[in-house]
């Protein structure tokens, strides 16, 4: 069990740090990760008000989640980001090719 806290939190802390980096690939790839460890610790130590699970886990859970919502917070300041990024370029795409969209920009296709 020890096992599964430590490894709990260096996930969240993965996660923090790929979204300082702003990569969301990776920041991706630990929260899948991060999802089947919860998972595999709901099976084992049961979920909601039935959760029989060892007080320093339950200590753990509820540093993740106050993390969680940290987390939340900056994925979407990063998702945002990106989007403009995208925008920004698909209008670029657009000027260079005199106001028409190639067709891989092309939604109606």
């Amino acid at each position: 069990m020890e096992h599964d806290i430590a490894e709990l939190m260096r996930l969240t802390r993965g996660m923090s740090d790929a979204l300082d980096r702003d990569a969301l690939d990776l920041c991706a790839d630990l929260l899948a990760e991060r999802g089947d460890l919860l998972a595999t610790l709901a099976v084992r130590y049961g979920s909601g008000d039935e959760a029989v699970m060892p007080d320093d886990l339950r200590e753990a859970l509820t540093s993740v989640r106050a993390q969680d919502d940290a987390l939340e917070a900056r994925l979407a300041g990063a998702m945002k980001r990106l989007g403009r990024q995208i925008g920004g370029l698909k209008e670029k795409t657009r000027q260079n090719h005199g106001g028409n969209s190639p067709i891989c920009l092309n939604r109606r296709v």
